[in-house]
């Protein structure tokens, strides 16, 4: 008999899970019977029971906010089993020679550092109980530069690296830590490039610009955050056991033609 994704007496610390692929995580853990953490700066609307949804205002940027939400979910629920990291965004869209420093710092702060902070505030928790689960939800920007966004790249590959060093660092503790790089999803995030490039090309509205990245795609769509999500469940389940150090690639096949 094949094993299931339950997460009954799992808890789920979702950090960004107010919208997009964060949003479809929540859901699908909910339905899964987890016990989920969410922080998130922006406003929440669930209808769940208050023994199974905890949700945090915090800013992930201030280490001291994060401690004390960590805190609060240990409180609440005694433990962390799985921690995944959905804070990030699209970042600077601008070329590569007009990034300012401030511009490559906000980037990384952003889709980088706040990633890091979370991983070093909950594995010691984790390693406490000798079991864990990181998902770090990084880009395929991280493999496939773009010099319109070059700062969101570079910190999406650097996100890779530092998940392949964290797994290898925690190999002996249980605690399996892992990679998604979504392709072009579905999300505001996703519209507000497409309002940006619109802008940029002078030429192109919002709708043809969607149509030209469709076009890229082999799958000829974007990818829909509930896809993404599943991959995240899978990963942060028990029935991933035996993987560590991965990077999983979810984009319709676009890296397929590097």
């Amino acid at each position: 008999m094949g094993r299931d994704l339950c997460f009954r007496n799992q808890v789920v610390f979702v950090a960004g899970g107010s919208s997009g692929i964060g949003k479809s995580v929540v859901a699908k853990l909910l339905n899964s019977g987890a016990k989920v953490a969410v922080c998130s700066r922006n406003e929440m609307k669930q209808r769940n029971s208050k023994t199974t949804f905890l949700k945090i205002n915090v800013d992930a940027k201030n280490e001291l906010e994060v401690q004390l939400a960590i805190e609060k979910i240990i409180k609440k629920f005694g433990k962390i089993d799985v921690l995944v990291n959905c804070i990030g965004g699209d970042g600077i869209v601008k070329p590569l020679l007009e990034c300012t420093a401030k511009d490559w710092i906000d980037d990384f702060e952003q889709n980088f550092f706040t990633a890091v902070k979370l991983c070093n505030k909950v594995v010691p928790y984790m390693k406490s109980k000798g079991y864990g689960r990181i998902i770090n939800i990084s880009s395929i920007a991280g493999v496939k530069p773009d010099p319109l966004y070059t700062p969101y790249c570079a910190a999406k590959a650097a996100l890779l690296v530092f998940t392949k060093a964290l797994a290898f660092e925690l190999i002996d503790f249980n605690i399996n830590v892992n990679a998604i790089l979504p392709g072009i999803i579905n999300t505001a995030q996703m519209k507000r490039v497409e309002n940006i490039m619109s802008k940029i090309s002078k030429k192109l509205s919002p709708m043809e610009i969607k149509k030209q990245f469709s076009n890229e795609i082999p799958l000829g769509r974007y990818g829909s955050p509930e896809e993404v999500a599943d991959l995240i469940l899978f990963l942060g389940s028990k029935v991933s056991s035996y993987i560590t150090g991965a990077q999983f690639v979810i984009d319709g096949g676009m890296l397929s033609q590097l």
